[in-house]
């Protein structure tokens, strides 16, 4: 059985949800406080929901991003992107002073950032960080 481990950023989560929250009380409690004769427009009520759906999606994208590995095989997934590699093709993984996600460098150069692991999330992120280069071929 393989040591399966994956490695998410709940902090940058809970913040972008956070912020959609946020927004969607400001517009019902802004709505509802205004006088009659400063409501929003229709096409300003949809504007402003559409920003805020726009906003969800980028929430959820950042939700989804994490970082999935064991002996054999790495999966990255960004926003809505994924990338699956086998340890072989791996390079390296550097976070660099004050970077705020560590990159995986493949051997054929490519770069890809492991928005998974977040280096704000001190500890945890640095474990995570030594886990992952410890499979490092």
């Amino acid at each position: 059985m393989s040591d399966l481990r994956t490695f998410r950023s709940w902090g940058v989560s809970i913040i972008a949800w956070a912020s959609v929250a946020i927004l969607v009380t400001l517009l019902v409690v802004i709505g509802r406080a205004v006088p009659e004769s400063m409501k929003f427009s229709t096409s300003g009520t949809v504007t402003m929901w559409l920003l805020i759906v726009a906003w969800a999606v980028f929430a959820y994208g950042i939700s989804r991003s994490k970082v999935t590995a064991d002996a054999e095989k790495i999966q990255i997934v960004n926003g809505f992107r994924t990338h699956e590699l086998a340890w072989s093709d791996v390079a390296g993984i550097s976070l660099n002073s004050g970077g705020p996600w560590p990159i995986l460098v493949t051997k054929d150069d490519r770069r890809i950032m492991l928005f998974g692991v977040q280096a704000s999330e001190g500890e945890s992120s640095r474990r995570a960080l030594e886990w992952l280069r410890g499979h490092v071929a």
